[in-house]
């Protein structure tokens, strides 16, 4: 394989990759964890936030915080484990 056609194959992987991103950057994705449901789209961007009532508790907003917290970052987690699995795994690459 010369060169001109490795070029051309890692334009070709690189807008078959785009197009994926794209597509994984417009789902919207939901997740339901510790009394919170969260939407978030594979852009990143959390689109809704439902709380359970009894988390409601202006006596400990504390909890409520940290759930939120913990909540978003697990799903982000998952956005991003989503957006990892677009990229080709290369065997023996160094990187």
């Amino acid at each position: 394989m010369n060169i001109q056609e490795l070029m051309k194959q890692a334009q070709k992987m690189q807008k078959e990759i785009k197009e994926k991103e794209k597509k994984l950057n417009q789902e919207e994705f939901t997740f339901s964890r510790h009394g919170i449901e969260l939407v978030i789209s594979g852009g990143r961007e959390i689109k809704k936030i439902n709380i359970a009532p009894q988390l409601a508790d202006p006596e400990d907003m504390e909890t409520l915080e940290e759930l939120l917290i913990i909540t978003i970052n697990e799903a982000l987690l998952e956005i991003n484990k989503k957006h990892e699995a677009l990229m080709p795994k290369q065997e023996g690459s160094p990187f």
